[in-house]
């Protein structure tokens, strides 16, 4: 787990291509895409686009979806997940502009902090963008692993 105080806006102008999804048939379009495209177990389900408490952002190439990070927000607090990069467009900037535009909008929407479950390939980038280990990282591997 990590985590992070939210004291100002993040965001810089290339970051306007992280697309708030706020539409079911955006976001089923979205979520059969990331997990089509074997970037990660997540993210793990559709059904929360329009919710109050939960942001989702997209940034697409050429009408593709590219990589994929959601917010909730919970009180005066917020919880970052799902972010993921499908592998032919890693390396990009894509996760990092996902990033700065959630944490911006869980500020506007009051949160004082941010937590996150870190994965050890992307432990790396949160640590540049302030998050601190509020516990160790652990990984759960299966004996295919």
């Amino acid at each position: 787990m990590m985590s992070r105080p939210l004291t100002g806006r993040l965001s810089e102008p290339a970051d306007d291509r992280a697309i708030l999804i706020d539409d079911a048939a955006t976001e089923t379009r979205v979520m059969t895409a990331m997990l089509a495209g074997g970037g990660s177990g997540h993210p793990t389900r559709a059904g929360h686009a329009g919710h109050p408490a939960i942001r989702q952002r997209v940034i697409e190439e050429d009408g593709v979806p590219a990589s994929f990070g959601r917010l909730v927000i919970l009180g005066d607090h917020a919880y970052l997940g799902d972010v993921v990069t499908l592998p032919a467009f890693r390396r990009r900037g894509h996760a990092a502009a996902i990033v700065r535009r959630l944490l911006d909008d869980a500020l506007a929407a009051g949160a004082h902090d941010c937590m996150l479950a870190s994965t050890a390939m992307a432990h790396d980038l949160y640590l540049r963008f302030g998050f601190t280990d509020a516990l160790s990282m652990v990984e759960f591997r299966t004996s295919e692993d």
